[in-house]
């Protein structure tokens, strides 16, 4: 018993060392300036507005997650949605990568919906899903849209081609998933093994989404929207650090690829690994620098953290309302 809890703790100082190795190569290196960073306060405006954004993206987020699980006939109330919301954004900053908050979502809402976890679990599931494909239909897109732009430099290119590659196999995969669910009911009821058997049901429960496309094109058309206020939240970065302006055909192209590998599970809310993301992809840009991308997407994560650490609000509220018992309530239809 006590192997298996120092085993989470083991791996938890591991990704915590990774990020702090990686900051301390990026900062004595010199592609991290802590000075230039400390001079962004004096431009609080751009400050105040990169926070407002994130508050829209959460409120987003809550909305999209909400939508899908009312395909799964559960209900939550917009305050419920939101208040978990930012209860998950709070434990993605405490535990690493940014799938920590879902964990901590589904372990709320299968107390909420009693009898009915899979098909709960399964809505986080597809969020997320749709959050990560959101990201890359954004860089295809714009790809598509400043191909002539994207031809010019083979690492472009690349990134372009890597987007592409990532759509195309994504959309298909969940296409194909969302087709097939509900099938395997058969099979459930074969008497199968209690973990095959919650596998199957598991699947089973995407059928909704299949019998409704309309819904999860609204859930990605919500998902491209925050990516899109992502990239203004990092136009205004590279405002407030005065750094020289970035054409808006790069930031929706490379922001979000650079996003994704932070979302990795590799070190807590994406410290080190985002930095060395932004850093190569900037480098990218014709007139601009590496150290830009890391020092932008610095002030963007410590903001960040800032704001997904008032979920600290929403988590003390639901501990104690709940005392053993959850006081809100979730409806099934």
């Amino acid at each position: 018993m006590r192997e298996f809890i120092r085993i989470p703790w083991i791996r938890m100082a591991a990704k915590i060392s990774l990020a702090a190795a990686l900051l301390i190569w990026m900062i004595s290196s010199g592609r991290l300036d802590l000075s230039r960073l400390a001079g962004t306060t004096a431009h609080w405006p751009q400050l105040v507005a990169i926070v407002t954004i994130y508050y829209v993206e959460i409120y987003v987020m809550a909305w999209r997650w909400n939508l899908l699980l009312g395909e799964q006939g559960l209900e939550l109330s917009s305050q419920q949605a939101f208040s978990l919301t930012m209860i998950g954004c709070l434990f993605n900053v405490v535990i690493p990568g940014m799938i920590g908050g879902d964990l901590i979502r589904g372990y709320y809402v299968g107390r909420l919906a009693a009898g009915r976890t899979p098909e709960a679990l399964t809505a986080i599931l597809m969020d997320r899903v749709i959050g990560l494909l959101g990201l890359v239909v954004l860089t295809a897109a714009a790809g598509i849209g400043n191909f002539e732009m994207t031809m010019e430099s083979r690492a472009l290119e690349g990134v372009f081609l890597f987007a592409i590659v990532l759509a195309a196999f994504g959309g298909l995969g969940l296409a194909l998933v969302v087709a097939t669910g509900g099938g395997p009911t058969v099979l459930e009821r074969s008497g199968a093994n209690r973990w095959v058997a919650s596998s199957i049901k598991a699947v089973a429960s995407l059928a909704p989404y299949g019998r409704n496309p309309r819904l999860l094109v609204i859930a990605l058309g919500a998902s491209v929207f925050n990516q899109a206020l992502s990239c203004l939240a990092f136009y205004i970065a590279v405002q407030a650090l005065q750094g020289p302006p970035i054409p808006w055909r790069y930031l929706f192209l490379l922001v979000p690829m650079g996003l994704m590998t932070s979302a990795l599970p590799i070190s807590p809310a994406g410290v080190g690994v985002g930095q060395a993301a932004f850093f190569t992809l900037f480098a990218i840009i014709p007139g601009s620098s590496g150290k830009l991308g890391a020092d932008a997407y610095t002030v963007l994560q410590l903001l960040l953290i800032l704001v997904y650490s008032t979920g600290f609000y929403s988590y003390l509220a639901y501990k104690r309302a709940m005392g053993g018992e959850v006081p809100t309530r979730m409806v099934s239809s």
